[in-house]
């Protein structure tokens, strides 16, 4: 039972979270395996291509992300519209057919922003600025939960049934997102034609939280590319569930815990605190030669990752005025896919365990560009 009574408003978060938990059940998994489906083939290159692809366009499409959702009827349209992408992709594997795969990564990289920038907006019209990073967590916890549990799954249909069904299992399940999405009432649904203004990119609100941002989701990129090939080279792709799913876990424990914290103690404060966390758990994972190394990494790097996007949405807000806050959760996406862009990248140049070089360099540098950050005049809200 959750800590708090269902509102109208609140209906909305838990719509949303409930679509999430079943959306990434199905979608994660199928991206988790797919580097060791496609290794098994002898096609690993091509597994990092179409990620390359996807997350290409989910970072182009980010630039343009107020325009199209307009475009596209408004928050919740484009929200399920971006949800069937996904899922198109996730069958796409089971077909075998490599353009075809490809074709569907780049469509699911447009479905990506989406279903983030439309599902960010709507949470955070459904809460006070009390409670927007809390909400904002409860939708990355059931993120994550339908993530661990869905690698579980995963890994039962790699040993027990045929990738073409593997796949296609994956995809219905995620199917079932939509009754979830298509049950919302957005406080705000309709959503103004508006100017494509990419030069968004380069305001300076932005780029202050950008290392934070890159630096991050690099290491979440590293997670289906980089951990997964650690874990093989250290223990075997035996241990890859138990892992992933330590991962995951400490995702739910760190999305939830990390938004509700930020509301009451400080975003800035909790903010640098994670970042330090990330800092340490890359080390020790990198460096890792046995199961409780790679635990232990994965628990502080599970922690911090799955706490700045609750975070980081929420404080935007508060340094945001309303205008402007639907081109900065597009921003916000570009940022976050050119750090899972240079992991993939990284990962065709680099040995697994060096590949998480340039993460630690993106932290680095975020740690004071927090302090400005909170410097910032704020905006009301």
């Amino acid at each position: 039972m959750l800590p708090y009574e269902a509102s109208d408003d609140m209906r909305n978060v838990l719509l949303i979270s409930s679509g999430f938990f079943v959306l990434f059940f199905g979608f994660t998994s199928a991206q988790q395996y797919l580097l060791v489906v496609f290794e098994a083939a002898g096609r690993g290159s091509l597994a990092l291509v179409a990620l390359l692809l996807l997350y290409g366009m989910f970072a182009v499409s980010g630039l343009g992300a107020p325009k199209l959702i307009s475009a596209l009827g408004g928050l919740k349209h484009s929200l399920i519209l971006g949800a069937c992408a996904y899922i198109l992709f996730v069958a796409s594997i089971a077909l075998e057919n490599i353009p075809f795969i490809l074709a569907c990564a780049a469509l699911m990289g447009v479905g990506a922003t989406l279903v983030w920038v439309s599902s960010g907006q709507i949470i955070v019209d459904s809460s006070s600025p009390q409670t927007r990073g809390r909400n904002l967590g409860l939708q990355t916890m059931s993120l994550y939960v339908g993530t661990a549990l869905g690698i579980w799954v995963g890994g039962l249909l790699y040993e027990t049934t045929s990738v073409p069904l593997m796949y296609f299992i994956l995809a219905f399940i995620a199917l079932f997102s939509v009754p979830f999405f298509l049950a919302l009432k957005p406080v705000k649904e309709g959503v103004s034609l508006r100017l494509f203004r990419p030069q968004f990119l380069f305001d300076h609100r932005m780029l202050l939280m950008a290392p934070v941002l890159v630096g991050i989701y690099f290491l979440q990129g590293q997670v289906f590319t980089a951990m997964t090939l650690v874990v093989i080279g250290t223990v075997g792709a035996g241990m890859i569930p138990l892992v992933i799913s330590a991962v995951r876990l400490c995702n739910m424990l760190g999305s939830f815990g990390g938004g509700t914290l930020s509301d009451h103690i400080g975003k800035g404060i909790v903010l640098g605190g994670f970042v330090l966390m990330a800092l340490v758990g890359t080390y020790v994972f990198a460096r890792a030669e046995n199961i409780s190394a790679l635990l232990i990494g994965s628990v502080f790097l599970g922690l911090s990752m799955a706490s700045i996007y609750p975070i980081c949405i929420s404080w935007l807000r508060e340094k945001m005025s309303e205008n402007e806050y639907l081109d900065a959760l597009g921003i916000f996406h570009v940022y976050t896919n050119i750090g899972t862009i240079f992991a993939i990248i990284a990962n065709l140049w680099l040995p697994a365990s060096v590949s998480f070089i340039p993460a630690v360099i993106a932290l680095l540098i975020g740690l004071p560009c927090i302090a400005l950050f909170h410097r910032l005049k704020g905006q009301l809200v």
